[in-house]
């Protein structure tokens, strides 16, 4: 690195594989960086100096095991009330079993066990009188690959909000729902067709819609634009940077460049233990987006945001 916290230009042009770009300069343009390593000479909307949000998550030694294999290790994280939080790092080190341990969907993998302590708002998620069917009310999920019901668009968003026992006028429901994803426009006239007719960015922001049907206060995303093209791409992060205004949320990918687009604060995951049969996770550094991309305080995150692996 320069003395000026920046990448040498020979580290930012090198041939890399594996699932970090090669054209790692297009991420510091994205932060506002010049493609010299110095530093910018106006930050974009959004990158000004700010007042610290409060911790919505407050994660503290936190470990997991899937039978007698442990996942995660000694994990310790805050992540902060309507803001977005990327975690990024290579295949296998646990990014996706972290993301399930915010509403306790690992809980429905037989054999799993959960040390340490994750604190919503305060309160310990994982106390034994805690529900972990409300936890996952308040803490919604959207996966990978949109999964619509073989339903008509209509009832996939109903079913949403009323196996989450939302009361009201079910007509209201769906559209603030659809409008909220961003779909209402595209699919106003047709609500009575199968969701499965839908394009793949369209099934994907169906699927965010029926996630905010049932009114949580946090949307989990894990790689919700793996599968999507780059327009469709376009749109979900475009509707992840508008719902941050009500939803705090916690996406998981593999895209560099999406998380330097999209979110306010980046976990870096590494795996820590490398004996035959083990993958152990651990999130080995932590911090606001432009300043992890920009000036890593460890070099494996340097290592990987730069393509060296991953």
């Amino acid at each position: 690195m320069d003395v000026q916290g920046g990448y040498r230009m020979a580290d930012l042009t090198q041939e890399v594989q594996g699932s970090a770009p090669a054209d790692f300069p297009a991420i510091r343009t994205e932060l506002g960086m010049r493609g010299d390593g110095a530093a910018p000479t106006k930050m974009k909307p959004g990158m000004e100096t700010r007042v610290s949000p409060n911790a919505e998550f407050d994660v503290t030694d936190l470990d997991m095991f899937y039978g007698s294999a442990q996942a995660l290790k000694n994990v310790n994280i805050q992540i902060y009330e309507k803001r977005i939080t990327a975690i990024i790092g290579p295949s296998g080190c646990g990014k996706s079993t972290f993301l399930r341990c915010f509403n306790r969907m690992n809980e429905l993998i037989p054999n799993t066990r959960t040390q340490g302590r994750v604190l919503f708002r305060g309160k310990d998620l994982y106390a034994p009188n805690v529900d972990p069917v409300a936890v996952r009310k308040t803490v919604g999920m959207v996966f990978q690959k949109p999964n619509p019901f073989p339903k008509s668009i209509f009832d996939n968003i109903a079913y949403g909000a009323q196996i989450n026992g939302i009361k009201g006028n079910m007509n209201d429901i769906v559209e603030r729902a659809l409008r909220q994803a961003e779909l209402w426009d595209e699919v106003k006239d047709k609500l009575k067709q199968s969701g499965l007719a839908l394009s793949g960015g369209q099934q994907q922001r169906l699927c965010i819609a029926r996630t905010l049907a049932a009114q949580p206060e946090v949307i989990l995303m894990d790689e919700p634009c793996a599968s999507l093209d780059p327009i469709a791409t376009i749109r979900i992060e475009e509707l992840m940077r508008e719902l941050k205004k009500d939803f705090t949320i916690v996406i998981v990918t593999h895209n560099m460049q999406q998380a330097a687009r999209v979110s306010d604060y980046t976990a870096m995951m590494m795996i820590t233990d490398k004996e035959e049969g083990k993958r152990t996770g651990t999130v080995i550094e932590y911090g606001e987006t432009r300043t992890l991309f920009t000036t890593p305080q460890d070099s494996r995150t340097e290592d990987y945001i730069t393509g060296r692996f991953g």
